[in-house]
């Protein structure tokens, strides 16, 4: 991507801004929806996490943020709902888990409804 290149110039650099958000609003993805991990050094906090928001379809609930965001758990590779259980949402401060606790609690409805161990 040009605008990374150490030799970009400034106009380049800024249309290539505008290019990747234009895009990313084109996907329909909102400020709210941008699921951000924290690097290893940042400690995941309720105000650095999206806003809990649960959102029902037809056949369940949908994923509220992130790369999945809008999507229906059994769109979702397993793998990814075990990590958003075991590790993202232990991992929030006291507030995040109690916000996530929903999610948290969608997520074992989920598998044990698929009779598989979470």
């Amino acid at each position: 991507m040009l605008a990374l290149d150490p030799s970009a110039q400034v106009g380049e650099i800024q249309n290539a801004s505008i290019m990747f958000f234009n895009s990313l609003r084109k996907r329909g993805i909102t400020s709210e929806g941008f699921g951000v991990t924290p690097g290893p050094a940042a400690k995941p906090t309720a105000a650095n996490k999206p806003k809990p928001k649960p959102q029902q379809q037809r056949s369940g609930v949908t994923m509220p943020f992130g790369k999945h965001m809008g999507k229906e758990f059994h769109e979702i590779d397993p793998q990814y709902l075990q990590w958003v259980h075991n590790k993202w949402i232990p991992g929030l401060d006291d507030a995040g888990q109690k916000d996530w606790q929903w999610l948290a609690t969608a997520i074992e409805q989920y598998f044990e409804d698929a009779g598989a161990r979470l």
